[in-house]
This record gives C-alpha cells, structure tokens and sequence, in this order.
C-alpha cells in the first residue's frame, strides 16, 4: 500500500483546507522525511487525518461518531479526511467528513459520511459508513489494527510487549500479528473433545434404555400373530357374504319404493291434466288468434296515427293566423330601427376630428405632469440623502469613540495576561494528560464494573452448583422410587399369570376362540339345513300343484283354439254370403231386364233364382257383427290362458331351479358341518344342536376367564413398560446432570481467577491515574493560581481551554477594534464629500421645476378652448356606444322578422302535408279493418270484441305450454320407468339369496364386524409389539456399531487434546505464539543489526516467550530487555516495530510507513544510527515518515513537513507537495 496524497479540513490546531502529495519528486528521491514541530503544533494530526480518511477512527482518540469528535478543531462547523493511495487492486479514493447542523460552531454534530471511490473512473464503490472499513481491508489487505502495526508504528504499543510477562506476552504477539486462531483452535479441541465424550455417554446410556423381548416370548407373540390371522380371514369371509346378503334386500327395498315414486308421479300427473283442462282449451284458442296477431298489430298503430295526425292538424289550424299578425308588426319595427342606426352614424362620424386634436394636447399635458413629477421626486430624495448623510457623520463619529474606548481596556487585559501565551503551546499536552487520566478512569470503572460483574457471576454459579446439586439429589431420589414401583409391577404381573407365561394364556385364547367359531358356525349351518329341507318340501308341494293346473289350463287352451277356428269359419261365410247379396241389390234394373229361360248378359245362366226377388242383405249385417264380437271373446280367453300357461310355465321351471339350488347347498353346508364338528373335536354323527349348544357354552366360559387374563395383564405390562422407560429416562438425566455438575464447578473456578485478574489490573490502573491527576492540578495552578482545582480533574484542560479562549477571543476583539477604528475613519470620509454633493443637486432640480409648470398653465388653457374639460376617451366612447346600439337593435329587429316569416312558411307548409296523410291514413285504415273482420271470421271469431277475449300474455301462454309440455313429458316417462322397474324387481326376487329378514341379518353382520376389530385390534398389538422388537434389535445393532465408531474418534480427539487442548487455549497459544515469537525475533535482529553489531535478540530455552538481549561487548553476556537503558529500549523497538511490520505485511506490500516515536531519548550517534537504518528501508520501495520535534532531524533529514504554530491555537504546514486549499 503507497499512500499518494492527503488532504484534510479543520482537523484539532490545523485550521482550514491542506493537502500533502506524497507523489512530489521530493519524497521519491530521498526515502525518509520528517515531520517537525513544537510540541502539540500539529504533528500527530496529520497522521490522525491519514487514519480518519481510512477507518473513521484514531489511535488516540478511537472512534469518530455523531455524539463525539474531539479532533474536529474549536469553533468550526465542519471537519474533512481524504487520501489516495494504491495498491495491488488499484488505485482508490477513500474520504470522511462531519459537519454541525445548521453549518454553525455552536451546532450539534451530525452524524459522519464516509466513501471510498475508484480514483480513475471517480465510481463509489461503498458509502455506507459500516462498509467501507470492510472494503478498505479487503483491497490493501489491512484492517485497522494491522494498519496500526504496518503504516502508523507507535512505541508506546511495543513498550508493553517489551516488559510484559512471558504469560501475557503470548496475547500481546498474537494481536499484534493477527495469529488468533491458534488459541481458538487450542479451545475448539478441548471443545470437541468433551463434546465427542459427551456423544459417547449418551449413547452407552441409550444402549442401556432399548428394550428387547426374549427369543420365547417373541416366538409365543409370532405363533399368537399366525392364530389371529387365520381367525381374521375366517371372520371376514363371513362378513362379507352377509354384506351381499343384506345389499340384496334393500335394493329390493329400494326398487319397491322407486314403484312406489312412480305411481305416486303418475298420479300427480294425472291430476295436474285434470286441473289444467280449462288453461289448455285457453292455449289452444289463444294460438288460432295468434296467426291474426300481426295484422290486429297493424291496425292498432295505423289508428293511433290517424288520431295523432288529426291531433296536431288541429292544433296547426289554430296557431297560424296569430303567427301570420305578429310577422306584420315586426317588419314595421325593422323599418323604425333602420332610420335610427343611419342617424347615430352620421353623428359618430362628425365627432372624430375633434376628439383626435384634443387627444393630442393631452399627450403633451401628461408630458410636462411626469416631467414636474420626476424633478419634484428628485429633489425629495436628494433631501433625503443629505438628511442620510448627516446622520451617517454622527453616527460614524460616536462609534469611533466607543471604539477608541474599547480598544484601550483590551490592550490592557492582553499584557496583563501574557502567561496565557505559553498555555497556548501547552494545552495540546496538557489535553493529552486529561485523556489518559480520562482513559483511567474509564478503564478503572470499566474494570470495577467488570469485577462486580464478575463477583456476581461467581455469585450466580455458586447457585448455580447449589441448584444442580439439589437437582440431581431429586433425581436420584426420583430413580429409587422408580426402581420400588418397577418391582412392584413385576411382582403384580407375576401374580396375576399364577406362575405361567402370558404365551400360555395368548394360546388359550386362540384355542377356545377357535372353537368356540368352529362350534358356532355349525351351529348356525345345522340351522341352515333344516331351513333348506323345509323349503324344499315346501317347494316340491307346489311344482306339484303348478304342473295339475297347468294341464288344466292347457286342455282349456286346446277347446278353445278350435271354437276360434270354427267361429271364424263361420263368420267368413256370413261375410260371403253378405257380399254377395250386396251385389244382387246394386243390380236390381239389370234383373229387371232379364227374361226367363233366355241367358244372362253376365254370367250365360239361363236360370235367374232372384229375378223376381232379391235377398235381403241388411238382416245379415247385426248377425256377423255380434259373431265378430264372440270370437274377440274367444280370442281374448285364449290370449289371457297362454299368459297364465307361460307364468306357471316359467314359475315350475323357478322352483325346480331352486330345488336344485338348495339340495347343492344343502350339500356344501353338510361338508362344512363335518369340517366344523371335526374341527371341533366332535363326532358329527352322534352331535346334535344341543350337544353343540352344551360345548359352545363351555369353551366360552374358559375363553372369559382367559381374556380376563389378559385384559388385566394388558395395562399392568404398558405400566411396566412405562416405567422401565421412566428409569431409564431418568438415569440419563442423572448422567447428565453429574455433567453439568462438572462443567459448571469448573466455570466457578474460571471465574475465580478472572476476578484475581481483575483486581490486580484495577490497582495497577488506579494508582497510574493518581500521577496523572497530581500533573495536571499542577498545570491548573499555573495557569489559573487564583482559582479553585474543580471537582473532576478531567475537567483541567476544558477550563484552561476556556481560558485560553477568552484570551484569544480578546486578541481577536483587539484587532477587530483597530480593524473597525480604520474602517469608520475612511466612513467619515466618504459620508462628508457625498453631503456637499447632494447641495449641489438639491439647488440645480429646483430651478428646472418652474421652468416645466409655466409650460403646463399654457397647454391646459388651449385644451379647454377646443373641448372644455371632457374627456375624449370617453365621449367617443359615448357616441360609439350610441352608434353601437343602433346597429344591435336593427340587427335584432331583422333576425326577429326573418324567423318569424320561416316560422310562418313551415307552418303551412306543414298544414298542407297533414291535410295529406290524413286523407291517406283513413283510407288504408278502412281497408285494413275490413281486411282484418273477414279472416278473424273465417276462422271461428264473430267479432273484434271475441278475437280480444282469446288474446293472452305471451308469459300465460308460456305458463300454460310449459304445463302442456310437462304432462306430455311426464307420462311417457312415467309409463317407461314403471315397466323398466318392474322387469328389475321381478328379476331381483327371482334371485332369493336368503330367507332371513334384514334385521336379522343386521345383528348377524354386527356381531362379525365387532369379531373382527378384537381380531384386528389384537392382530395389530402383536405385529406392533413384534415390529417394535424388531426395530430394537436393528437400533440396539446400529448403537453398537455407533459406539465403536465414536470410541475411535474421541481416542482421536483424547490424543489430539493432550497435545494442544486447553480450556483456554493457552496450551497451543504459548506453543504457536513461540514459533511467531522466533520469526518476529529473526526479522528484529535484521533490523537490529542494521542499527548496531553489538545486541543480539534471543529467545530463553525455559520459556518460548521470554525475550533476552546477548551484549556482544560483554563477552557475548545474556541480558534481560528489562535492563536497557531509554535509547538502547528505542533502538530494540524500532527494530520490533519493523519486524512487526515485515510480519504484518507478509502478503501485503507496505510501501509507506510512519513513525511517531520518542527520537529525543536518542544520543547522537544512535540518532545517526536509526535514521540511517530507516533510509537504507528505501532501498525497499518505502518511504518513511518521522514524526519528531527534535532540532537535529533538522539537520540530518533534508526533506520535512513542518509545523508552524501562529495565534489563537492555529497552525500551518509548509513543506514539499503542502499547500492550503481555497
């Protein structure tokens, strides 16, 4: 990092704007400078800008914020920081600056604004004031600190590291070289460490918590498993044939009610056609009136408008004689208005000449008034000028008295205060002293704070153990009552099983259950059987019956079929012969012309039977109709005995088909009666229904004293469990409490030596601020011997700064007062020669003032002769008005008469087109009324009045329709789903599942559902128990393999521990921080050797920390660093202090460094010595700042910034590259 320019604004004594540019070939050439000066000039500001630019904060005063500023210099309103610099990443811009609120001394601070920018493209990077530390580290790769160690080298830093203890010096070297990390690796080990025993504990104590049945009890639970299953399958077959069985009869149910719906509808249907009889005779008349709508429509409106022409004909009719007169008086009012405007025009005209000549005597009049005007004005105000003038003179003359006056008493209090001068060169050290004192005090509060707080928390810990203690008390108290009723629960168990195992009574369950199903279903089959073997009788009585009535009924088919043959017969020669005599009537004159024994003309028969008399053909006509109507009656009989045939038919050939049914079932329920009984251990020969009743009641009695059992045993062994798992639950809360015991005896003990420690800093601190107050209660009485220490010594340098305030502000009011005393005396001056000038001008305007109003007597007196005293703006006005008004109201008058002669002309125009329409509209409206009676009548309407009667709102007839719809509708469908629900029903009962009745079938179906969840649920208590086992066994197997693993990794961590874990991190620190201590010591001899070949730094071989000087000009004697004298500490800290910086700067280049050192404690030769070891670092690529009031750097460093002192606690900079700022 290279650090280019630097500027700043009122920074502590530097007033004003400055800049240094470090870029001058000055810097270039020689390497070193030095900055110079007397003491608190100034010198330490400049780095303080190059810090404040950067990191908003200093190494002497810390932070910069809104509620504090110390650097910012007195009475001004704003502060400014700002450097360039580059570095690997580029070259950068980086600025601070803080003003007071409203841009005034006394404002508050507002709060700071700090950039950093791209300094070739200007490009902010960051502006946020948190942010840009951050990106100022990451681009020259320094944060404060290490800036501190690598730019700014300050001994005071390094004195602490030379005489502290081997003990402390280990945190020192690691926050100076930013090696942290060795410490916190040290405690991140011994973390880990007790962190890995802490996983291994627990896991041995839940190794010890799992649970795992025995290899009986888990094949007892897997045998009762395969038991309950068999069961459950059993259980549910039956469950699922009774389901079918009872979703057989409600959809019988269900299709009788659908019946039932139906005929409900059809019925409602029925009613509804009843209801709307007279609506639909309405409908159907309103649509035959319908076809004539549009016509009637038509006749209506050609009517209306007959009426609304004749309407407005008449209204016209009386309208237009009034309209007709009033058109004759407006044109004898035009006449009038137009001889009135012709005579205002003429008069307007004549005026004009007149009127212009006036205006032009005006013009000069109001000349000659503003002339008088600006002269009188003129005059007035050079009166006032002088008036002005005089008052000035006095004034100025007064002033310079009080100030003579005052300039006196203040050149009496500054040489009677000239001792305040030295405090000016002073206060800066002196204000120094205070902020350490300050710094003391704080520390010494902070510290104080910081041991109450820590006797507290020894205070709090001491509960603390106290707490766990009783805590763990309780726990363990807590385990011996759970071990008491964990014995308990197994002596309960143990009596309740009567000294056998809980298998035992799991296989008895099974046993008795099983039976006891096997018993029942034979039960219910034996049930089943005699209930088949009735209906099977039952049915073979009636296929018996059916087949007798159906030969009946067949015999009966049979005669009937041939009465129907021979009726028909007989009815086709009824028919014949009826035809026949039909014909012998329609030719009754071609009989007449025939003549006996001679052939006929038609058929050649010379014999003519009815000649004479033809047959009489209506007598036969009523004898075939009432033959027709017996053979309907045959013809109905036979159809109505084939219906009856094909039912019984169909019924004969049911029952057979369930006959069938039942004997194949009456089979199946026999082979599973055997199965049943075998099952059962009983012979189905010689086991009737009471024998099975007698043993179905036997095993349940033994299956109720076993599953009380069991019930019992169920809660006892969750209770067990339970508290097995409390036990165990609490002996790891006892584990780990005894942990936390531990851990926590152990923070006491830290906490203990941190209040040691404490207590120790806070006397050290304590007694160093009592040096310091005793200097500065000195420094007060020096400067201020007439008054009294105040109460806070912090308070000494703002008195004396308030002191050395005043004097300067009188200093500043002294030269204010001679400044004022010149400024007034050349006031007098001027104000003097202005009077006599403003005489001068007063006498001149006057004279020119009479000259202008003799002229203006003259121009008003000819006015008056020419117009007297009117206005000519005005009478034009009136006469244009007058001329106006004419022309406006002929122009109203002709407007007036042009519409009324259009009015007049529309209106009859408009007479004459009714007369028109009128005539036309009765005679097409006559037409249309004829037209319009002629088919109304035609299609069954007497009259107009009768056509209106069958007229209905469309939304009626709509109604009605939409009623005549739904009956239509309804009926079709109702007939439909009446036939299709009747086919399903007959088809469904034809099926004849079962006999039982539903509710029967319900309880049955109850009964199983409720077999099956005890078989369920103790299925799942099984499968969980054994699954829980199972995951047991896997978890107890993958806690093994666990512990395995995690002994190896903290017998890894254990050995790692050992090594370099400490709770502190002390271990690996003094270790780490040795090697650090090695490289900084080889890096410092380099130096060293630079600077003298007399010391040597070594290391001690007791202690890696501990720091020896060898004395080469002893005889290679081993010194302590203790010893050195001032300059001998100054040269080895220099050489610390560039090690450190080699150090600091490993993957940082450091192009630029600067010293604020001690030089003073230097004897000229170590003064040649240091610096030529500081040039030689040019060699390097460094330029080096020295910052030192020492007169001799004067003559051995050519190139310097100095620091000059001028009044009122300000100071200047002068040197290559400075210059003050505009």
């Amino acid at each position: 990092m290279k650090i280019l320019k630097l500027r700043f604004k009122n920074l502590n004594s530097l007033y004003g704007r400055w800049e240094i540019d470090f870029t001058v070939p000055e810097y270039e050439s020689g390497g070193i400078f030095a900055i110079t000066g007397p003491t608190g000039s100034g010198k330490t500001t400049i780095l303080d800008a190059l810090s404040i630019a950067l990191y908003g904060e200093t190494p002497r005063l810390g932070k910069i914020s809104q509620s504090a500023n110390e650097t910012m210099s007195r009475l001004s309103s704003d502060c400014f920081a700002e450097v360039e610099f580059e570095s690997a990443k580029g070259s950068f811009c980086c600025s601070f600056s803080q003003k007071k609120s409203g841009n005034i001394p006394g404002g508050k601070l507002q709060g700071p604004k700090h950039e950093i920018s791209d300094l070739k493209t200007g490009k902010i990077i960051e502006e946020k004031k948190s942010k840009v530390p951050l990106v100022v580290e990451e681009v020259t790769g320094m944060n404060y600190d290490r800036f501190k160690r690598s730019i700014m080298l300050a001994q005071g830093d390094f004195a602490v590291f030379l005489n502290s203890r081997p003990a402390d010096r280990a945190p020192v070297l690691e926050q100076i070289t930013g090696t942290e990390i060795y410490t916190e690796i040290s405690v991140k080990v011994h973390e880990r460490r007790k962190y890995e025993q802490n996983i291994l504990d627990g896991m041995e104590e839940s190794l010890r918590a799992i649970n795992i049945l025995s290899d009986e009890e888990e094949s007892e639970l897997k045998e009762r498993l395969c038991s309950l299953e068999k069961e459950s399958s059993l259980v549910k077959a039956k469950l699922e044939e009774t389901e079918r069985f009872i979703r057989w009869i409600e959809n019988i149910s269900r299709i009788e009610a659908d019946i039932g719906r139906l005929n409900d509808e059809r019925e409602r249907i029925s009613l509804l056609r009843d209801n709307s009889s007279e609506d639909l005779e309405r409908l159907e008349v309103f649509r035959r009136a319908s076809h004539f709508k549009n016509i009637y429509d038509n006749l209506l409106q050609s009517r209306a408008r007959l009426y609304d022409e004749s309407k407005a004909f008449d209204e016209l009719s009386a309208v237009l004689p009034e309209l007709q007169k009033r058109y004759q008086l407006s044109v004898a009012e035009y006449e009038s208005a137009l001889r009135q405007r012709d005579g205002a025009s003429r008069n307007f005209n004549d005026s004009l000449e007149v009127i212009k000549k006036t205006r032009e005597y005006d013009i000069r009049i109001n000349g000659c008034l503003k002339s008088i005007s600006s002269a009188l004005k003129s005059l007035e105000e050079m009166k006032d000028k002088k008036e002005s003038y005089k008052e000035n003179i006095s004034r100025i003359s007064g002033n310079i008295l009080c100030l003579e006056s005052e300039a006196e008493k203040l050149r009496q209090y500054l040489s009677g205060n000239e001792r305040l001068k030295k405090l000016r060169d002073n206060i800066a050290l002196i204000e120094e002293k205070a902020k350490r004192y300050s710094a003391f005090l704080r520390d010494g509060e902070a510290l104080a704070l910081k041991l109450e707080k820590s006797q507290n928390d020894i205070s709090e810990r001491e509960e603390d153990i106290s707490g766990r203690q009783k805590t763990l008390a309780e726990i363990k108290g807590s385990i011996s009552e759970s071990r008491v009723k964990t014995e308990e629960l197994s002596e309960k168990t143990e009596s309740l099983l009567g000294g056998r195992k809980i298998g035992d009574f799991y296989g008895l369950d099974r046993e008795y259950s099983g039976l006891s199903i096997y018993l029942k279903d034979a039960l219910r089959y034996s049930d089943e059987i005699k209930a088949a073997d009735d209906k099977l009788s039952s049915l073979g009585a009636e296929v018996e019956k059916d087949s007798s009535e159906l030969i009946k009924l067949k015999d009966k088919y049979s005669d009937l079929s041939g009465r129907k043959v021979e009726k028909a017969e007989f009815i086709r020669v009824l028919e014949e012969n009826y035809a026949l005599a039909s014909k012998i009537k329609s030719l009754d004159e071609e009989r007449k012309r025939l003549v006996p024994g001679k052939p006929c003309p038609l058929c050649g028969s010379a014999e003519h039977p009815y000649a004479e008399e033809a047959p009489v053909s209506d007598k036969m006509k009523p004898e075939i109709e009432a033959e027709k109507l017996l053979l309907d009656e045959i013809t109905s009989q036979i159809s109505g005995i084939f219906s009856a045939i094909a039912v019984l038919e169909s019924k004969i050939k049911a029952d057979k088909k369930r006959s069938e049914e039942l004997m194949s079932g009456t089979k199946e329920l026999n082979a599973k009666l055997s199965v049943c009984l075998d099952n059962a251990g009983m012979n189905p020969e010689e086991s009737g229904r009471d024998e099975i009743l007698e043993k179905i009641a036997c095993y349940d009695g033994e299956l109720a004293k076993v599953r009380a059992v069991l019930r019992d045993y169920e809660p006892l062994y969750n209770e067990l469990r339970e508290s097995e798992e409390m036990l165990s639950g609490l002996s790891e809360r006892s584990a780990a409490a005894e942990s936390d015991l531990r851990d926590a005896e152990f923070l006491l003990k830290e906490a203990i030596s941190a209040e040691e420690r404490i207590s120790g800093d806070l006397v050290k601190i304590r007694d160093e601020a009592g040096v310091l107050m005793a200097l500065l209660e000195n420094e007060f009485l020096s400067y201020s011997p007439g008054d009294e220490l105040p109460e806070e010594r912090g308070e000494i340098p703002v008195i004396l700064r308030d002191i050395l305030s005043v004097y300067s502000t009188k200093e500043r009011e002294y030269a204010g007062c001679e400044e004022k005393l010149a400024i007034c005396r050349s006031d007098l001056d001027k104000y003097s020669a202005l009077l006599s000038e403003a005489e001068e001008r007063i006498q001149h305007s006057s004279g020119e003032a009479g000259k202008l109003e003799s002229e203006l007597d003259i121009l008003k007196s000819q006015r008056f002769k020419l117009f007297g005293d009117k206005n000519p703006d005005d009478e034009e006005g009136r006469l244009k008005n007058l001329a106006d008004l004419a022309e406006a109201l002929l122009v109203e008058v002709r407007e007036k008469k042009e519409n009324l002669y259009s009015e007049v002309i529309r209106l009859e125009s408009r007479a004459e087109g009714l007369e028109k329409t009128i005539s036309s509209l009765k005679y097409d409206t006559a037409v249309l009324s004829e037209s319009f009676l002629s088919k109304i009548r035609n299609s069954g309407f007497e009259s107009e009045a009768t056509f209106e009667e069958a007229l209905m709102p469309e939304s009626d007839a709509e109604r009605i329709a939409a009623v005549e719809e739904e009956i239509k509708t309804g009926e079709t469908r109702v007939t439909n789903l009446l036939s299709e629900q009747s086919g399903i029903l007959a088809a469904e009962r034809e099926k004849r599942l079962t006999e039982m009745p539903e509710g029967e079938l319900r309880d049955v179906y109850t009964a199983f559902t409720e077999r099956q969840r005890e078989t369920d649920r103790s299925t799942g208590e099984v499968s969980v128990r054994l699954k829980t086992n199972d995951e047991q066994k896997g978890l107890a197997s993958g806690k093994l393999k666990e512990i395995e693993e995690q002994k190896k990794v903290l017998l890894r961590w254990g050995k790692l521990n050992e090594l370099i874990g400490s709770h502190n991190g002390s271990k690996f620190q003094r270790f780490a921080q040795g090697l650090t201590f090695e490289i900084l010591v080889s890096h410092a001899n380099s130096q060293l050797r630079k600077m003298s070949d007399r010391y040597i730094l070594v290391r001690s071989d007791s202690d890696p920390l501990e720091l020896g000087i060898v004395d080469n000009y002893q005889a290679g004697e081993v010194r302590s660093t203790k010893n050195l004298s001032g300059g001998e500490s100054f040269i080895v800290s220099l050489a610390l202090a560039l090690g450190l910086s080699d150090m600091s700067g490993s993957r940082v280049r450091v192009d630029s460094l600067f010293l604020d050192e001690g030089f003073g404690t230097l004897d000229e030769n170590a003064l040649d010595i240091a610096l030529d070891t500081l040039s030689g670092l040019q060699h390097e690529g460094k330029t080096i700042g020295v910052i030192s009031h020492v007169p001799a750097l004067k003559e051995r460093i050519s190139t310097r910034i100095r620091v000059q002192r001028k009044s009122s606690g300000r100071s200047v900079i002068n040197g290559p590259g400075c210059r003050e700022m505009a």
